[in-house]
Order: structure tokens, then C-alpha cells, then sequence
């Protein structure tokens, strides 16, 4: 997935599980909005080791409900869970959206612009 979207033209940043993704996002304009990296959407797998998906998630709404961190971060769950209820599990979670694997591109990249103007 990173390949591709980088061949798309986005810039991209990996985090191999949600810790270090919350580490990623002390680093960017959410969390120091004069210094930090600019992020723009988040592209969360529910099924990560150390920390998944949703509980990333719900830690994200969080820190934002606290103030650590500023404004609404877009954030599309994509997971092999095709089942409704998983799929809503992750939307009550604090996702914006759901993606389901395996994905195309030209699927995903509609949905991406998508969930970011909705911000």
C-alpha cells in the first residue's frame, strides 16, 4: 500500500502498530501545530500487534477530546473484516471511514480525497 500511494504522489509515514503510530502523531501539526510534520489522513489497519486499530482509535478521540491533540484527524480503518459488524465495530471506534481488503487503488484513492474534505 505504501508503494502505491507514494507512486500516486502522496507522502507517506509507516508505523508498524498504533504505539508507534501515537509517537508518529506527537510529531506532526495535530500535536505541535507551528513545528510539527503535516498529516493529513491516517490509514489505520484494525489488526496490528502491540496496540490494534480500535484501540488506537479511541486513544486518538481522546487525546483530542483532551486538547493534546488539535482538531479532528481523519483516520480510515482498513481491515480484512468485511462483516458489518466489525466494520461498525471500527466506526464506533472513531473511524471516519472503512476500507476492506484486498483494495484497489483506484478505489481507494476516491475514498481518501473523500474523508478528508469531510474534515
Amino acid at each position: 500500500m505504501s508503494r502505491q500511494l507514494k507512486r500516486a504522489g502522496y507522502v507517506v509515514a509507516v508505523a508498524n502498530h498504533g504505539l508507534e503510530a501515537l509517537e508518529h502523531l506527537k510529531k506532526t501539526r495535530h500535536a505541535d501545530p507551528r513545528n510539527g510534520t503535516p498529516l493529513d489522513l491516517v490509514l489505520c489497519d484494525v489488526e496490528m500487534p502491540i496496540m490494534d486499530g480500535l484501540e488506537f482509535m479511541r486513544t486518538v478521540r481522546e487525546m483530542e477530546s483532551q486538547g493534546t491533540l488539535q482538531g479532528h484527524l481523519p483516520v480510515i480503518a482498513v481491515t480484512a473484516n468485511a462483516r458489518a459488524e466489525q466494520q461498525s465495530m471500527a466506526l464506533e471506534a472513531g473511524m471516519d471511514s472503512v476500507v476492506t481488503k484486498p483494495f484497489r487503488l483506484l478505489e481507494l484513492l476516491p475514498e481518501l480525497k473523500r474523508v478528508m474534505e469531510m474534515t
